[in-house]
């Protein structure tokens, strides 16, 4: 049988614009040049005039939606840049890493947006993030190519590096490997701090202070609610008086109590609490989502008993059903005007 891995050497560029459709997952170390290569495939194709949807898989420097997310586009024309394309679908990861606990909803999100995106595209391309190595890495390309199975999976590096990742991927779909470019800078920690800040400022550009009431939300958001029992209002009555704060959500899972709370709670309690205060949510990102799943993020500027104001540009806020919340903190440069 015809091996379906091609290593560098036997591999062009042009022999992956002579695929007919399918999904393209882009693999590759930090600073391997998966955004170039992205960029390069995204322009070449549209020069074909085949039609392109690319998925932002890279929370930590996302380049279509706001750091934080996962994010899908549909090109139009030759680009310069991928932070040109607009998104039109997000998912909320409330992380700028995908690994440890946040694994799974960046496996899930990458799933939802491809899922979308085969729908309306011939052509789906998606930049991945850097993390390949160690055991997080392995499992977060593993899951993703085993759920996803794309069509073609291009690894940018050294055979070596990606032996048992080659491997995996060739059960499911054609392997390219093509050399990293030479011509990739490597970006330190401060620079890509920066471009996050960058991003999440452009990002906000144009948005404006909302405030949502809690008695009308449902409260979400990886890890801390979203997976577990929700309690009925009434009971939140209760169960304030029990821990000497006010409770505004409230899940039980797994025998943990995970709670949004007024204040820190007091007192000495008969289960495993898992508490997140309203204080705690300042200048964090969170999600907005409605029936049909995430419409747009917004920036906490303050929270009270009553509900959370937020920095925005969602303009469908009256159909926002849930909120999701994170502990990823935004700088505080990005709130200045």
């Amino acid at each position: 049988m015809q091996s379906k891995i091609t290593l560098r050497g036997e591999c062009n560029l042009d022999s992956l614009l002579k695929i007919p459709e399918g999904v393209i997952l882009i693999l590759g170390k930090v600073d391997s040049g998966k955004t170039t290569f992205t960029l390069f495939l995204v322009n070449a194709f549209i020069s074909e005039g085949r039609r392109v949807a690319v998925v932002d898989a890279d929370p930590g420097q996302a380049d279509i939606g706001p750091p934080g997310t996962l994010s899908l586009g549909f090109p139009e024309r030759e680009i310069q840049k991928l932070s040109e394309i607009l998104p039109v679908r997000m998912a909320f990861i409330g992380s700028t890493s995908p690994a440890g606990i946040f694994m799974w909803p960046t496996v899930w999100g990458v799933y939802d947006l491809v899922k979308f995106a085969r729908e309306r595209r011939e052509i789906v391309i998606i930049d991945s993030s850097g993390l390949v190595f160690g055991r997080d890495g392995y499992t977060l390309i593993r899951s993703k190519i085993s759920l996803i199975r794309p069509d073609l999976v291009v690894f940018l590096g050294e055979e070596r590096e990606y032996i048992h990742l080659i491997e995996e991927a060739s059960r499911y779909s054609v392997v390219k490997l093509f050399p990293s470019s030479p011509s990739v800078k490597r970006k330190s920690f401060e620079e890509r701090k920066a471009n996050r800040i960058r991003r999440w400022k452009n990002y906000f550009t144009g948005s404006f202070e909302a405030e949502l009431y809690w008695d009308s939300l449902k409260i979400g958001g990886f890890p801390h609610f979203g997976v577990g029992i929700p309690f009925p209002r009434e009971r939140l009555r209760e169960l304030s008086l029990e821990l000497g704060t006010t409770i505004l959500w409230a899940e039980e899972y797994n025998g943990m109590l995970k709670c949004l709370t007024f204040s820190c709670p007091k007192g000495d309690f008969e289960v495993n609490l898992d508490w997140l205060s309203l204080e705690s949510l300042k200048h964090t990102l969170v999600g907005l989502e409605g029936r049909e799943g995430l419409i747009d993020v917004g920036l906490v500027l303050s929270a009270d008993g009553n509900g959370v104001l937020i920095k925005t540009r969602c303009v469908r806020l009256n159909e926002v059903e849930r909120v999701l919340l994170s502990k990823l903190k935004v700088d505080e440069e990005v709130f200045r005007d």
